[in-house]
C-alpha cells in the first residue's frame, strides 16, 4: 500500500476528501474486496480439495452479502467486456471480408464477377435446348456472390419465363444451385435422336413416338405458335442446315451437336442461333468523356458485337468452340451450373471431326411447323411449348 493511499484512507475516515476523491477511494476499496474475495475462494477451494476446509464464518451476514454483490458485479463486468470484445472482432472481420470480397470479384479483365456470370450463362445455353438465363449478381460480406436470374424460352417471337435460377460462388468455388421451373413439367434435354436411330437404311421415316407428335401438332388451332425439336435424317453442317430454313416462316433457335457415339448418354450439347458473345468479342465503337467538377469525369463507352449473317454457319461454329474452351478452363463452375459436360472427351472429337448437327429446335406458327412433316430431312419430332399467336411473318 502506497503512502499516498494511506493518507487518502485517513482523510477518507476523517471526511476531508472531495466527492471525486472519495469516489476514487471507494472504487479502490471495492477492487480490494473483490481481490480478497477471489483469494479466499481460491484458497478455500484448495483446502477443500485437500480435505482441510475450515468451517465458514457466518457471524457477519452483511459482509457476506457485500462480498457476493462485489463478485456478481465483477462477473457482469467481465461478461460485458467479453461481449464487446466479440462484437468488435465480428465488426472487424465483417469489414475485412467485405473488402477482400470486393477486391477478389472486381479484379481481372474481365473482372471475376463478369467472368463467372459468363460461364454460368454459357453453360446453360450449351446444355439446355432453347433456354437462356439473364443473371444479376449480388456481393455478400463473407467472400460470397449470389447469381440469380430468370430462365427463358423463345416461343414464337416472345421470350417466355419458364423458371428461376440461382447459384452461389464462394470466391472461385461454386456451391449451392437451385432451379425452380414454372412449367407443368420440367423441360427435357433428351429430345433428339441420332440419324441411325431415327431412320434405319431401307425403312420408312419414323418418329420418336410414331405419328403422335405430328397428330398433336395438327390438332392445335390456327393462331398459335409452338416450339418443336426436330431430329435430322443425317449429320449437317451449320451452314447447310441454315440454308434449309432460308425461305420458311419459322426460326431455328438451337442446334444439337454430335460429339461421338456416347454423347447422348453424356447429355446433349449444342448452341443457340445467336452466338454466345464473350468479353473479348465486343468491340468499342465510341467513347465520350464528360467532366464533372474539378477532378471528376464520367466516361461513356459504346460496344457492338460482330455482325452475323443469317446463313453464316462458320462464325456460329467458331463461337461454339470458343465457348467450350471457356467452359473447359472453368469446368468446375460449368459442370456445377449444368451437368458433367465431359469436355475433355468431347472437345478432341470436335477438333478432329468438326461440328456436325443432328437436331434443331425450331419455333414458329404451328401450321408452318406442321409442313415440315413432308420434308425428307426431318426424321423425328418432339413437340415443346405452345402459346397464343405472337408472330411476325418472316
Amino acid at each position: 500500500m502506497t503512502e499516498r493511499f494511506k493518507r487518502q484512507l485517513k482523510e477518507y475516515a476523517e471526511g476531508k476528501l472531495s466527492d471525486e476523491e472519495k469516489a476514487e477511494v471507494e472504487r479502490e476499496l471495492e477492487k480490494m474486496e473483490a481481490y480478497q474475495a477471489y483469494l479466499d475462494e481460491v484458497m478455500g477451494e484448495e483446502k477443500r480439495l485437500a480435505g482441510q476446509e475450515p468451517p465458514q464464518d457466518r457471524s457477519d451476514p452483511q459482509a457476506a452479502r457485500r462480498e457476493r454483490k462485489i463478485i456478481r458485479k465483477g462477473k457482469w463486468r467481465a461478461r460485458i467486456g467479453n461481449a464487446f470484445m466479440a462484437l468488435a472482432i465480428f465488426i472487424v472481420f465483417s469489414i475485412v471480408s467485405s473488402v477482400v470480397t470486393a477486391l477478389f470479384f472486381s479484379t481481372g479483365t474481365p473482372n471475376r464477377m463478369e467472368l463467372y456470370r459468363d460461364i454460368i450463362r454459357s453453360a446453360i445455353a450449351v446444355t439446355q435446348p432453347n433456354i437462356s438465363v439473364n443473371l444479376s449478381s449480388h456481393t455478400n460480406a463473407y467472400y460470397n456472390v449470389d447469381y440469380k436470374g430468370q430462365l427463358n424460352k423463345q416461343i414464337g417471337d416472345a421470350r417466355i419465363n419458364i423458371g428461376d435460377f440461382s447459384m452461389n460462388m464462394f470466391l472461385g468455388l461454386p456451391r449451392g444451385k437451385d432451379i425452380i421451373w414454372r412449367t407443368e413439367t420440367e423441360p427435357q434435354n433428351y429430345v433428339f435422336i441420332y440419324p441411325d436411330q431415327a431412320q434405319p437404311p431401307g425403312e420408312k421415316k419414323r418418329n420418336m413416338e410414331p405419328a403422335a407428335e405430328w397428330a398433336t401438332l395438327d390438332k392445335l388451332p390456327e393462331g398459335t405458335v409452338a416450339e418443336a425439336f426436330f431430329s435430322l435424317d443425317r449429320f449437317y453442317s451449320t451452314g447447310e442446315l441454315l440454308k434449309l430454313f432460308e425461305d420458311k416462316n419459322m426460326s431455328p433457335v438451337w442446334f444439337a451437336v454430335y460429339t461421338g457415339e456416347d454423347s447422348g448418354s453424356l447429355g446433349p450439347i449444342g448452341f443457340p442461333y445467336y452466338p454466345m458473345w464473350h468479353h473479348d468479342d465486343w468491340k468499342m465503337t465510341d467513347e465520350t468523356v464528360e467532366k464533372r467538377g474539378i477532378l471528376g469525369k464520367v466516361v461513356t463507352r459504346g460496344y457492338s458485337a460482330p455482325p452475323v449473317d443469317s446463313l453464316d454457319g462458320t462464325i456460329r461454329e467458331e463461337n461454339f468452340m470458343k465457348t467450350l474452351y471457356l467452359l473447359q478452363k472453368y469446368k468446375r463452375i460449368a459442370n456445377h451450373a449444368a451437368f458433367d459436360l465431359k469436355l475433355d472427351e468431347r472437345i478432341p472429337y470436335l477438333e478432329e471431326n468438326g461440328v456436325k448437327l443432328y437436331g434443331v429446335a425450331v419455333t414458329g406458327p404451328t401450321k408452318e411447323l406442321l409442313k415440315l412433316q413432308r420434308e425428307d430431312w426431318i426424321a423425328a419430332i418432339r413437340l415443346g411449348e405452345v402459346r397464343l399467336w405472337n408472330w411476325s411473318d418472316r
